[in-house]
């Protein structure tokens, strides 16, 4: 190999790795919150996201980055990385404690279900049981719409919890 062969196939090699990198980013968990958000993701791209998401926050201590993967399982229907999320967060069928008013804007992943989840269990936590349960019948009626299991169960047992 020549010294011009050799440098133009590293060059070469560098760029593809570039571009890689911009085709598969892996964003930390804020970012990759306000990416979902967009609601530009579909498909592939958006599960690949979420699994990131679920990841990062399983190595996270901090309550929101919690919340945000465990809503991340719920768009996933990753039932078993729910319960283990949702277990970081307090023994009780809810979660101990909400994240701050302020942090609550990252909880929402670009999917109206896992909207509606997110805010039926907030209302729960912050004492309001009306609201709470006009948001799971809501979601209960998202679900028969478009297939989502996890999110289903979790409206079916907060249904039974504040009958």
């Amino acid at each position: 190999m020549t010294r011009p062969l050799t440098v133009f196939l590293v060059a070469v090699a560098a760029v593809l790795l570039v571009s890689l990198r911009h085709k598969f980013p892996r964003p930390p968990l804020a970012e990759a919150a306000n990416l979902l958000a967009d609601g530009d993701m579909d498909g592939a791209e958006r599960r690949r996201m979420l699994r990131i998401t679920v990841d990062a926050a399983l190595g996270s201590s901090d309550p929101t980055d919690l919340w945000v993967g465990m809503l991340a399982a719920v768009a996933l229907d990753d039932a078993a990385t729910f319960a283990r999320l949702r277990g970081m967060l307090g023994d009780g069928e809810l979660p101990d404690s909400a994240p701050p008013a302020a942090e609550r804007a990252r909880l929402d992943l670009g999917d109206p279900v896992v909207r509606n989840v997110a805010a039926a269990m907030l209302a729960e936590i912050d004492g309001d049981p009306a609201a709470a349960r006009t948001l799971w019948k809501r979601v209960d009626a998202q679900c028969r719409l478009s297939r989502r299991p996890l999110a289903a169960l979790l409206a079916a047992q907060a249904h039974l919890r504040l009958s």
